[in-house]
């Protein structure tokens, strides 16, 4: 008789979704534990269904292991309070880091040796203040998008002399820099022509954001993984944070890379833009991310007089003025038709250009920065 439990090692077949030499226990196929040895007239069909067997649960763990992330990440943003998604993602504040490193933005050259000698600090500050996921979109004391946050974090680092950690302040005001065009301007235009809202729309346009720029979220989460000595305990400092809670924000961070490598980011994003996005968003995009290349250059020249250090990294503004006329939003039709008498018609210019009639214009200090360095990302 067959006993109906077997072991299966799948580390041969399955390695990279399974640790190596761990086993799986499984019904009617596999090799048999200990002494105990199949009857002979068993072994061959023995063979065919532990072929087909391994096909499948490879096949299955390769569907499942993404879902059951997808799942996780969904509960960690219920558990966490997550109300707002971020505003450019993870791979378009890398793509600006990298292109900065490289030379692009026309830099001092005293700033340009210190990104060239700690890139890894520098890119650590792009991502750093994205570690407060869920962070809304009111102006508060010690917001992470706050200005006066990245600057408390520069003075108090100046002061300690230690370069890594300026670079790492650098990087983070050219977060906040790049973030004044998305969330002012990139965001709150495309959700108000999306046919869904909240944090998934956002989300969804940070995702689609990403797939424009050249970047690798494994490299990303290992930049996420190795923090400058010290880089935490100031941005904590400067924000007034737990440490537990941050940690905790910064974790479901790093899953949200890893749900947007492929192959579940592409497929993804490939059907919810099919659904949710204007026909003609490239232009538009293009010019919000050369915007935002050249915003985070400007503040890296000049990092106390930059014009873009008026812009409010937050977009508080337009981010609650376009929840009052989002689809799916609840708000009362006739007051909202005196305030913005041209809703409808700005709306539906919109979905056919975003970039020609925008409900919310590039502020006039963005369109004047000098034009990003032709080696940008």
């Amino acid at each position: 008789m067959i006993p109906p439990l077997r072991l299966l090692n799948l580390h041969h077949h399955a390695r990279c979704i399974f640790p190596l030499g761990q086993s799986v226990v499984i019904f009617g196929a596999g090799t048999f534990p200990g002494d105990v040895t199949p009857p002979i007239h068993a072994r061959a069909s023995n063979q065919d269904s532990m072929t087909r067997t391994t096909r499948f649960i490879t096949t299955s763990a390769r569907t499942v292991v993404p879902l059951v992330s997808i799942l996780l990440a969904g509960l960690l943003f219920v558990l966490l309070d997550v109300r707002e998604a971020l505003a450019w993602g993870p791979g378009v504040h890398m793509a600006i880091g990298h292109a900065l490193i490289a030379g692009a933005g026309n830099l001092s050259s005293a700033t340009a040796a210190l990104l060239a000698q700690f890139p890894g600090p520098f890119l650590y500050g792009c991502l750093a203040a994205d570690f407060f996921v869920g962070k809304g979109v009111r102006y508060v004391e010690g917001h992470s998008h706050n200005w006066a946050t990245g600057h408390a974090m520069l003075r108090e680092i100046k002061q300690g002399a230690d370069p890594a950690l300026r670079a790492y302040a650098l990087g983070y005001l050219a977060h906040l820099a790049a973030d004044t065009v998305a969330h002012n301007f990139f965001v709150p235009n495309l959700l108000a022509i999306m046919p869904m809202r909240g944090t998934l729309s956002h989300t969804m346009l940070e995702w689609e954001a990403d797939r424009r720029v050249t970047w690798c979220p494994r490299e990303t989460n290992s930049i996420l993984a190795a923090p400058p000595a010290g880089a935490d305990a100031s941005l904590l400092r400067a924000t007034g944070r737990r440490k537990l809670p941050f940690l905790l924000r910064k974790g479901l961070m790093r899953s949200g890379v890893v749900l947007q490598s492929p192959p579940v980011g592409n497929s993804v994003i490939t059907s919810v833009r099919r659904a949710a996005l204007p026909p003609r968003l490239d232009p538009f995009c293009d010019v919000m991310l050369e915007r935002s290349r050249a915003a985070a250059a400007d503040v890296l020249r000049q990092p106390e007089d930059s014009q873009v250090l008026h812009i409010d990294p937050i977009g508080a503004r337009n981010q609650m003025a376009v929840r009052r006329f989002q689809p799916g939003a609840r708000i009362n039709l006739g007051t909202l038709r005196k305030e913005l008498p041209d809703m409808l018609d700005s709306r539906s210019r919109m979905l056919v250009d975003p970039l020609e009639a925008p409900r919310f214009p590039l502020d006039e200090r963005l369109v004047c920065l000098p034009a990003f360095s032709a080696d940008a990302a």
